[in-house]
């Protein structure tokens, strides 16, 4: 999902035109990178997640293009963000739900493969008692 969708998307939900929707995301953004900006702060929407930027000092590393010369990686920010536990529980919700349905379908085919098939076959001299016979597909144990 792209910007223009996921504004589409808010816009839906939340029954507002497309411009309303886009003026509040654009809002969010901008309060985010102002507040994250200013280095230590950091945003807790509780039960979304926090944004977050960390300092890093400046480095020296060697330099991919040219392995025998080093260049200097300047100090900054970097922003990260937490998910919260009532987004990851909504996420894992999901996730399991299709877990448990592709588990299923390994447990069945499981099940299906221990059990024997039996065939019941009437038998002509006595109607009341059917006789049960293992049948050919059954697999057998091997010694």
């Amino acid at each position: 999902m792209n910007k223009t969708e996921f504004i589409d998307a808010i816009a839906s939900d939340a029954e507002v035109s497309a411009a309303s929707a886009k003026k509040v995301w654009d809002a969010i953004e901008n309060i985010i990178a102002q507040t994250i900006k200013k280095g230590g702060d950091s945003i807790n929407i509780t039960n979304f997640g926090t944004f977050k930027a960390t300092h890093y000092d400046e480095r020296t590393m060697t330099s991919p293009l040219d392995p025998k010369s080093e260049i200097v990686i300047p100090a900054g920010f970097r922003v990260s963000f937490k998910a919260g536990k009532g987004l990851k529980t909504l996420v894992n919700a999901s996730t399991k739900k299709k877990k448990n349905k592709k588990e299923e379908a390994v447990v069945s085919k499981k099940a299906k493969a221990k059990t024997k098939k039996v065939v019941v076959e009437d038998d002509d001299d006595d109607e009341d008692a059917p006789v049960i016979k293992k049948s050919k597909t059954a697999k057998k144990k091997k010694k």
